[in-house]
């Protein structure tokens, strides 16, 4: 569920998602997933490669809309960070516009 910040102007979301990690054995491309309430990653983005893929959480993002910079992504690249450690977090873009994860 999207709600409206009226303070900031910001459309955010209410939760954090896992960010998945694997590297392709056909390439031997490293890839990072980010896709909200998705199933497990079952083949390679790039060539569908299925063999071999060793996928693992390396962290969390969120996604939200700021009325000036539109769509923006926050990705956090460590193993240790869970979905329910967000906290408040700010348009990287913008001063002082500021948008809630999970509040």
């Amino acid at each position: 569920m999207s709600k409206t910040n009226q303070s900031a102007l910001v459309v955010y979301e209410d939760s954090a998602y896992p960010l998945y990690q694997f590297t392709c054995t056909e390439y031997n491309w490293t890839q990072m997933v980010a896709t909200k309430d998705a199933p497990l990653i079952q083949q390679c983005s790039w060539c569908g490669w299925v063999d071999g893929l060793v996928v693992v959480v390396q962290g969390v993002f969120a996604a939200f809309n700021c009325d000036v910079h539109d769509s923006v992504a926050v990705l956090i690249t460590n193993e240790h960070i869970q979905v329910d450690d967000f906290m408040p977090l700010y348009c990287p873009h913008c001063q002082d516009t500021r948008w809630f994860v999970n509040q």
